[in-house]
């Protein structure tokens, strides 16, 4: 079967997009032909594939300029709403969708976000991550999708010898709106002003996070961490907290396989893919949020609960199980026997974690500290860099002693 794909963009490394279309593409080389060109922008195919095999360990397919795009597809693959058009254009004898996300969520409303949900009514069998997105696009657009399950790299994300800290690894991308990073960071704070004990480590981006806001909500920042450092992490720690406002995150899986109980949001969204013995969902506010963590940490005998059930339902969801469920459901598109017919339950089925009027109350309290906290530490920097300014304006300069003790000021200040 020859099977072609139109990414949206030339690829970086480092996105779980890019390699979930990687990792599909690369199941279906091994029996059929496989080939990616870029929609909507010029690029190198050596360049593009050199990517895709250097970050993302594709092999089995390959890139091609459009130009060479073979002329007797038997499924061409769109993979965001900005590859429509081209996969439409582009002959084939049939026509699929991979859909990741809920794309239209990502843009202001205006005329893309417009384009975006009508792709959903085109002309295309859309196959989607997770069981949420059917339901989704069912509402919206009445459309058909077959789903494939969130699973896992198991030689990765596997529970290890480990003694649990009293810690939360705290997912903080401030780049992604929909990771709510706003609310994280005011969850945090409540946590912390209620159970100083608990120390919070925030990971998963490379955009630095500014000391005057999450100094009195992080612990330890420790930005992009390679997986394997990640499966460390969420084998010491004693709850994970990820916010997924669209379809799931892939984290709040990796870290149930782990064995690590997860916190995240009682929304829609959720509700499909996320189970409730496992895993406990608040209601989309801080101080709920923050009732979700703290009565987790005040239960060790639940925790380690959700521990095991965690660990027990990802069991069967090896990423070979993934790929091979999302490659057949390509060939069946191919082969003329898809048929998008399965019926999506909810899997998380207890009431959402709501927070106490008290821990309201608390969260109002903290609110206050917050600011009057960021006022002080602002106008410290500000002290700080006028003085230092002062001090190169009239060249003068600090004695070694002297220049330790600045130094010391300075570390001070920036920890608040």
């Amino acid at each position: 079967m020859n099977i072609h794909w139109i990414i949206p963009t030339r690829v970086g490394p480092g996105s779980g997009g890019t390699r979930t279309i990687a990792q599909v593409a690369e199941e279906l080389g091994k029996n059929n032909s496989v080939t990616i060109s870029v929609a909507n922008e010029a690029y190198e195919p050596e360049e593009v594939q050199g990517v895709l095999r250097d970050s993302y360990g594709m092999q089995n397919a390959i890139v091609v300029a459009k130009e060479d795009i073979p002329s007797s597809l038997d499924v061409v693959v769109a993979t965001a709403w900005n590859t429509v058009s081209e996969a439409l254009n582009t002959p084939a004898r049939a026509r699929a969708y991979f859909v990741q996300d809920f794309e239209p969520w990502f843009m202001p409303m205006g005329y893309d976000q417009i384009q975006a949900r009508l792709t959903y009514s085109q002309d295309l069998r859309m196959v989607t991550i997770g069981r949420w997105l059917p339901v989704k696009l069912q509402q919206e657009a009445n459309g058909k999708a077959e789903p494939f399950d969130f699973c896992v790299d198991s030689s990765i994300y596997h529970r290890l010898d480990s003694t649990r800290e009293r810690a939360i690894c705290v997912v903080l991308q401030p780049e992604k709106p929909r990771r709510c990073h706003e609310l994280l960071l005011q969850a945090l704070r409540i946590v912390k002003h209620h159970d100083p004990s608990i120390h919070i480590y925030s990971y998963g981006s490379g955009v630095p996070l500014d000391d005057v806001e999450t100094a009195d909500a992080i612990d330890t920042q420790l930005g992009l961490l390679p997986v394997k450092e990640l499966a460390s992490l969420y084998n010491r720690c004693g709850v994970g907290v990820c916010c997924s406002s669209s379809n799931p995150s892939r984290i709040p899986f990796e870290m149930m396989a782990c064995g690590l109980p997860v916190v995240d949001l009682h929304m829609e969204n959720n509700l499909y893919d996320l189970p409730s013995d496992a895993t406990s969902l608040a209601y989309p506010d801080p101080a709920s949020m923050a009732e979700a963590i703290l009565g987790l940490f005040a239960d060790d005998n639940k925790r380690q609960r959700m521990s095991e059930a965690g660990f027990a339902f990802m069991a069967e969801r090896t990423i070979e199980r993934e790929k091979a469920m999302a490659a057949e459901l390509i060939e069946k598109i191919g082969s003329g026997a898809f048929a998008a017919q399965s019926t999506q339950e909810k899997k998380y089925l207890v009431e959402g974690v709501r927070a106490s009027s008290e821990l309201y109350r608390e969260a109002t309290i903290v609110t206050k500290l917050h600011e009057q906290a960021v006022r002080e530490r602002l106008e410290a920097r500000q002290s700080e860099e006028a003085r230092i300014a002062e001090a190169a304006a009239a060249g003068t300069s600090d004695s070694p002693a002297t220049f330790g003790i600045r130094r010391c000021i300075r570390h001070f200040l920036k920890k608040g």
